[in-house]
């Protein structure tokens, strides 16, 4: 995703959480001065699947658990050997581009 939407100009991030317990990642764009969550994992079948597309954080976190920014933690946290952190987390909070 990222390099696709390097070719294209678009500015994305990388975002890493989870979904249904298990290790996840997603992106977030950004687009017409603002930013999107957009998770174009489950759309990897036959049909495609687009709940996912430029969505609020409110919507995303009904099916995903978004890990804590970097900022947030405690050196000891940052070093703990199992923490997943996002080093970049801006909030997605617009629905004019929206899919859905």
């Amino acid at each position: 995703m990222e390099l696709l939407s390097s070719y294209l100009g678009l500015q994305t991030a990388l975002i890493r959480g989870s979904s249904g317990g298990v290790g996840h990642m997603w992106n977030v764009v950004y687009l017409s001065g603002t930013w999107y969550n957009l998770d174009l994992t489950w759309s990897d079948g036959n049909q495609p699947i687009y709940n996912y597309f430029n969505i609020t954080d409110q919507v995303l976190k009904q099916t995903h658990e978004v890990a804590p920014a970097a900022s947030t933690l405690t050196a000891a946290q940052l070093t703990a050997a199992n923490s997943q952190v996002n080093l970049f987390l801006p909030s997605c909070t617009a629905t004019a581009e929206n899919y859905i």
